[in-house]
């Protein structure tokens, strides 16, 4: 899976933002685990090691915007 954990319009805007620090990753089959993220605006990658049907991500931590409070995601998508 690859997430890009802000506003990734510019660079301007993904600093406005909060971004994504940590987060609880879900699957469908119940597990679960924390991905830690940079401050960085490229998308991210976080390694699932199994196939499922489903993934939810919890916000647990961010980078604080400099202008506004509020947490971005950009783009989340999956590879095989």
């Amino acid at each position: 899976m690859y997430i890009v954990t802000g506003y990734g319009a510019n660079s301007s805007s993904f600093l406005r933002n909060n971004r994504i620090k940590s987060a609880k990753i879900e699957l469908g089959s119940g597990k679960s685990f924390t991905a830690n993220f940079l401050d960085q605006p490229e998308a991210q990658e976080v390694r699932i090691n199994e196939a499922t049907k489903s993934v939810r991500v919890t916000i647990l931590s961010v980078y604080p915007g400099n202008k506004d409070n509020d947490s971005c995601i950009s783009e989340i998508s999956f590879s095989r």
